[in-house]
């Protein structure tokens, strides 16, 4: 992270992805054209950050979703990270928000499946209960903060509702 993104604690997947989609491009140019460059190792290095930035963008849209309770919506971002942003830190997030998703829209068998690849992949996801369970109510815990509290929802300065593990599994 940069001295900026730390200083301030400023979440770039929070931002427009066009300039990050962008650089991810020119990246892999030269990666793929200049394979023998000094710079490749770096450009390569850099796709992998930037990867990782698209696929946490994706998980925050799909809580955005959640929080609206457009759950197709929602489990439709969360494929799109397991089938596009393959191990990267975003997977189980991905399957956390395709399982809350499943079950609000009462597709058990989609829910079940990928209940299953969580618990196989990740078996110590926060939301998984001791028994392996999944915690659907888990996502909507959050605390309001006093100006949200003060202004009746029209200022939210809490933390969003949804998946987030970066802490747990990377960074991105």
């Amino acid at each position: 992270a940069s001295f900026f993104q730390s200083t301030f604690n400023t979440d770039l997947s929070k931002r427009d992805m066009k300039s990050v989609k962008a650089s991810f491009v020119h990246f892999s140019e030269l990666a793929r054209r200049f394979p023998d460059s000094q710079y490749a190792a770096d450009a390569t290095q850099r796709m992998a950050y930037l990867r990782n930035l698209l696929a946490r963008h994706e998980i925050i849209v799909a809580n955005y979703y959640l929080d609206r309770e457009a759950f197709l919506a929602a489990a439709n971002r969360g494929r799109y990270v397991l089938e596009n942003y393959q191990r990267t830190p975003a997977v189980p997030d991905a399957l956390a928000v395709m399982i809350q998703s499943y079950h609000e829209i009462n597709m058990p068998e989609l829910a079940n499946s990928s209940l299953a690849a969580l618990k196989l992949n990740y078996p110590e996801y926060p939301a998984l209960t001791s028994s392996g369970q999944f915690n659907f109510s888990y996502y909507k815990n959050r605390e309001k903060s006093l100006p949200n509290l003060l202004t009746l929802g029209l200022i939210d300065l809490s933390t969003p509702p949804g998946f987030d593990t970066r802490e747990q599994y990377g960074r991105n």
